[in-house]
């Protein structure tokens, strides 16, 4: 089976109209990939905070314990869930429990496995602190795959024969791993990458080499080296290497956080809580700032596909700037052309719910959300959405 992951996350005109549109923060209007409406499928009753498809079946953990169709009826799932990628409706034989929140989910790269990451310390009865394997088929816990971290998991990837993991640890197992780890995809046993970050770990995402890791939180040491909330080390050995990007923020005066990363190409795309939400985005290989979005409010989640940048959080009146100054309205998910920041003004769904989007996953099909919204376009659809490609 295929696989497509997300949490977490992955990616002409004339040159002086496209430098004036960046300036600017509009441009002439690319067509929107997805429809503004979503398809009808279950809502949820918790914020969904990590989505994974493998082949088709789409895997969502949170912080819940039911799902809802839209004509009324009810299933319990507990933090972990299996839907049809088509209808939206969960898969009635995939029903394992986590007795915690689910923050981070990745597949296996033969699609046999789903990871998951998070705050709990049992799946289906059985010990598996913060970390668990579990079959696509069955939900079974995988037996064996055992790696227990001290405390919560907020994210990982998975790159060749590893699971790269980051969060607030500072042991798997009784090995001390600070923030940082990487365990073996097939058996669970701990490798010896082991950097380490001064505070928590949110995201993670390969570049597209495959050479580096890049991770981003709240952190402002990386191997005991400044690095504000944005890095990346060696994917083999942990070692911390030059890429020093443009600070987000000025940590002394406006603290920020940085809570989702993507990578795609030759360019690094961050979302950035804190003082004002900001998505921004990088040179990969010189870390110099391409371009910036401001917002009105946190942004949560990014994701790239086909060229397009698409950002969730909790924005409501201002994503960029119009050419005369104005704020552009987006409701708390946006699109922009990945390559300049220009604001796509074709897509602007109005998703309600303060709290907003946590996780964006990008698929030939539709484009699902999850976070902690009620309704988008007006559409009745809690937390957990499928807006249709066109």
């Amino acid at each position: 089976m295929s696989t497509l992951s997300f949490r977490l996350h992955s990616r002409a005109g004339l040159v002086a109209l496209l430098t004036l549109a960046l300036v600017l923060g509009s441009a002439v209007p690319a067509l929107a990939d997805y429809s503004e409406t979503p398809a009808r499928a279950w809502s949820v009753n918790g914020r969904v905070n990590a989505i994974v498809r493998v082949g088709s079946r789409v895997f969502i953990g949170g912080s819940f314990s039911q799902l809802r169709s839209p004509t009324g009826e009810t299933v319990a799932r507990r933090n972990l869930a299996a839907l049809d990628a088509a209808s939206g409706a969960p898969v009635t034989s995939w029903a394992p429990s986590a007795d915690g929140v689910v923050y981070a989910l990745a597949a296996s790269p033969d699609g046999a496995r789903v990871f998951a990451g998070g705050a709990f310390t049992t799946v289906n009865g059985q010990a598996r602190r913060r970390l668990a394997a579990l079959s696509t088929s069955s939900g079974a816990v995988v037996d064996g795959w055992v790696a227990q971290a001290s405390a919560t998991v907020r994210g990982m990837t998975v790159l060749g024969s590893r699971l790269y993991v980051g969060g607030q640890f500072n042991k798997i197992g009784s090995a001390t791993r600070v923030r940082l780890a990487a365990l073996d995809v097939g058996t669970g046993q701990l490798q010896s990458w082991s950097p380490s970050a001064s505070a928590t770990v949110k995201s993670l995402e390969p570049t597209s080499d495959g050479t580096r890791i890049v991770i981003a939180g709240d952190f402002r040491t990386v191997n005991g080296t400044s690095r504000d909330y944005l890095a990346s080390v060696d994917a083999g050995s942990g070692a911390l290497n030059g890429w020093t990007p443009a600070a987000a923020c000025i940590r002394d005066k406006n603290p920020c956080v940085l809570i989702d990363v993507a990578v795609d190409g030759s360019t690094v795309y961050v979302a950035v809580a804190g003082p004002g939400g900001q998505v921004i985005a990088y040179d990969a290989g010189t870390g110099s700032r391409r371009w910036r979005i401001r917002a009105d409010g946190d942004v949560q989640a990014v994701a790239v596909r086909d060229g397009k940048l698409y950002a969730g959080g909790h924005f409501y009146q201002r994503f960029g700037n119009n050419p005369d100054g104005s704020f552009i309205v987006r409701k708390r998910l946006a699109a922009a052309d990945a390559r300049t920041g220009v604001v796509d003004q074709n897509f602007k769904p109005d998703v309600a719910g303060n709290l907003g989007v946590w996780v964006i996953a990008p698929d030939a099909d539709a484009l699902r959300i999850g976070g902690d919204f009620t309704s988008v376009n007006r559409v009745k659809q809690e937390r957990y959405a499928q807006l249709p490609s066109r």
